[in-house]
C-alpha cells in the first residue's frame, strides 16, 4: 500500500480522492492511503513536537440537547441519540489506554465547556455541523444579527451544541453561550497540544474555497487553533455508519498503536466491507495543517 500526500487547491479541498473509481475496478482507497495537508509547505516542514505533559486528557461532546431551555416542538434540529452511544464507546477505548476522558452529553454539551478546555490531547465532537451560503435571511440561524458578518464564511460555518435551538428562536446576548460555535469563535481555542480533533458531524469540511488559501470554515479554524490532525466530513453522514466508523478508528489508532493515517485507512477498508457504497465510508477525510 502506497501513501498519497495531497495538498490540493480550489475544489479539490472538497473532494475525497479515495472514493474515485479506478479504471480496473475498485477505488483509489484500494491503492493509496490518502492524507490531506491544508498547505503545500507542510509537506516539507516537519511538524512541531507536542509538549510533554503528565496525563493525556480527552474532551468528548455528544448528543447535545438543542432544545434545552425551550419546548422541543419549537426547535427543528433533529436529535442525534446515536452519538451518545458513540461517545460512551469512545470513552471506554480512551480510558483503557490511559487517557482521561471527559464526556459531556445533552444539556452539558455546552459551548462554554468547549471554550474552557485547554488543549486536550483529543477533542471529539459529535453533533450537527452547518455551513450556510451567503444569504442575509439565514443569519439568525447561526446567531448572526448583522448581515455584513455573513460576508465572512467563518461566521457561516458552525457546530450546533446544547441550547442552540433557543438562540435560533430568540437570539442570545452572549455569543459564547448561545450554543452555536462558529468558526470565527473557534479560532480562539488553544489546541497547541491537541493531537486530534474529530468532528463526527455532517459537512464539517465545507466552507468557502479560496484559491491558494484552502477552505474558510471549520477546517481552517481548528487547524489554525493548533490541531495536528483533523478528522471531518464532506457530506451528510448516516448516524449509525458514523458511530461504527469512529469506534473502529479509535480502536485501530489507540489500542493497536498504529500511525493515525494507517488507522484511518484501515477503518475505511473495514467500513467498505460492511457498506460498499462510498456514501457510507467516503465522507470522512484526515487533514493536517
Amino acid at each position: 500500500m502506497q501513501k498519497l500526500w495531497v495538498s490540493g487547491d480550489g475544489v479539490y479541498y472538497q473532494v475525497n480522492l479515495s472514493t474515485i473509481p479506478l479504471p480496473q475496478g475498485g477505488y483509489v482507497a484500494d491503492k493509496y492511503q490518502v492524507v490531506y495537508y491544508s498547505r503545500l509547505a507542510s509537506l516539507v516542514q516537519p511538524p512541531r513536537p507536542l509538549k510533554y505533559y503528565e496525563g493525556r486528557k480527552a474532551l468528548v461532546l455528544a448528543d447535545p440537547d438543542y432544545a434545552a431551555g425551550v419546548s422541543p416542538d419549537s426547535v427543528y434540529v433533529p436529535p442525534l441519540p446515536g452519538t451518545e452511544e458513540e461517545a460512551r464507546a469512545i470513552r471506554d477505548i480512551l480510558q483503557s489506554e490511559g487517557i482521561l476522558a471527559y464526556v459531556r452529553t445533552r444539556d452539558q454539551a455546552e459551548e462554554t465547556t468547549l471554550y474552557e478546555s485547554t488543549s486536550p490531547y483529543i477533542l471529539h465532537i459529535a453533533t450537527h455541523g452547518v455551513f450556510l451560503p451567503y444569504d442575509e435571511g439565514l443569519g439568525s440561524l447561526v446567531g448572526i444579527q448583522s448581515g455584513s458578518a455573513l460576508l465572512n464564511p467563518l461566521f457561516r460555518s458552525a457546530l450546533l451544541l446544547a441550547y442552540s435551538g433557543r438562540s435560533m428562536l430568540y437570539g442570545a446576548s452572549d455569543v459564547s453561550r448561545d450554543g452555536i460555535a462558529n468558526a470565527y469563535e473557534l479560532l480562539n481555542l488553544d489546541l497547541s497540544n491537541t493531537q486530534l480533533v474529530a468532528l463526527s458531524a455532517c459537512e464539517t469540511g465545507l466552507g468557502d474555497v479560496q484559491n491558494g488559501e484552502g477552505v474558510y470554515g471549520l477546517q481552517r479554524a481548528f487547524l489554525l487553533a493548533g490541531a495536528r490532525n483533523l478528522l471531518l466530513s464532506l457530506w451528510r453522514v448516516d448516524d449509525e455508519a458514523t458511530r461504527d466508523f469512529m469506534i473502529h478508528f479509535y480502536s485501530e489508532w489507540l489500542r493497536k498503536k498504529l500511525p493515525i493515517e494507517e488507522a484511518f485507512w484501515n477503518t475505511q477498508r473495514a467500513m467498505r466491507a460492511q457498506r460498499s457504497a462510498p456514501y457510507f465510508w467516503g465522507a470522512f477525510v484526515l487533514v493536517r495543517p
